[in-house]
């Protein structure tokens, strides 16, 4: 069976931290539905009880869903990856994802920190990646020493 290639297994880490970033948002949804301008026809409804009800069992089985859909492409992206580089991929990438969703869909501020600690973020897995990038090609020089 031919080996994933790096660039997929990288997608699917990223992916797998932007599902992992939507499930919050779907949880907060759940609680402030009533604020959001798209579903804001459904507020207007007078069994408020109900909507309520109606809406937070969609959030939740959505966040269900995702955690499943999560885990699926995570352990499908480890194909191609170690589990601790696909472990750091999805956790750096849903930390990201979850600020800048929280900015464009919540309107949630981003503070200077927050920027300073995403920039940390890319910093140590480009120190990572470079790190793994030479062991892989010392181990790939000492194989070609030991078949001579």
């Amino acid at each position: 069976m031919a080996r994933p290639s790096l660039q997929r297994s990288l997608f699917l880490c990223i992916f797998a931290g932007f599902v992992g970033a939507c499930k919050p948002i779907l949880a907060r949804l759940s609680g402030a539905w009533r604020s959001f301008p798209l579903l804001s026809p459904i507020a207007l409804l007078d069994t408020y009880n109900a909507a309520d009800a109606f809406v937070s069992i969609i959030c939740y089985g959505g966040v269900i869903t995702l955690t499943v859909g999560m885990w699926h492409v995570y352990i499908a992206s480890m194909e191609g990856i170690s589990s601790l580089g696909a472990t750091m991929i999805s956790s750096s990438c849903s930390i990201l994802w979850s600020g800048a969703l929280g900015l464009l869909l919540l309107g949630e501020e981003l503070k200077p920190r927050w920027f300073l600690g995403a920039l940390c973020i890319c910093g140590g897995l480009c120190l990572v990646a470079l790190a793994n990038n030479e062991t892989t090609e010392e181990e790939g020089g000492e194989k070609e020493k030991q078949d001579q």
